[in-house]
């Protein structure tokens, strides 16, 4: 579950480096945005698996 958060993280870390550090403090709450989006949409899944089941 975490493994996803991290991809994204470092996607963003990336792109970070390629812009300038003004910068910086959107990609913050981007980041937190994309990382909860992302664990949300997990959680979902594996409840909907387990419900199914």
């Amino acid at each position: 579950m975490r493994k996803n958060s991290f991809r994204i993280r470092r996607l963003i870390y990336i792109l970070r480096l390629s812009f300038n550090a003004s910068v910086d403090v959107e990609f913050q709450g981007l980041e937190f945005l994309l990382i909860e989006v992302v664990d949300l949409e997990i959680a979902s899944n594996c409840s909907g698996m387990a419900s199914e089941t």
